[in-house]
């Protein structure tokens, strides 16, 4: 035998952690294109991009500016994920879950009344 097993025992821990997110979703559908396109054509965009010099101070101006603009034209919502639920567990499936929690401890208290 030219090899020796080596056998180790880890007693290791972790911490599991449940994170909760938020993300938000665009209705692109129901935007208004026309006035997302008029104040895009009416922002002075000579003027702002020749008054910066740096190439990231340009990127954050465009991000910023066409972020604001399809916030203001393009309805969204935003939604809040933990990490820990099941993939089929929507926001709107918690909110019935709650309200025939909330039917059931209403039930529990007028049988007792």
């Amino acid at each position: 035998m030219d090899h020796k097993p080596v056998i180790a025992k880890f007693s290791l821990s972790y911490r599991n952690e449940h994170k909760s997110y938020t993300r938000s979703f665009w209705h692109y559908s129901n935007g208004d294109y026309q006035s997302l396109n008029n104040d895009l054509e009416n922002i002075p965009w000579e003027n702002h991009f020749n008054c910066i010099n740096d190439i990231d101070d340009c990127v954050d101006f465009l991000s910023k500016t066409l972020l604001d603009l399809a916030k203001s034209h393009i309805p969204f919502c935003t939604l809040h994920f933990r990490s820990k639920d099941k993939p089929w567990m929507t926001p709107r499936i918690r909110k019935f879950i709650t309200k025939q929690m909330e039917c059931k401890i209403q039930k529990i208290y007028e049988t007792r009344g």
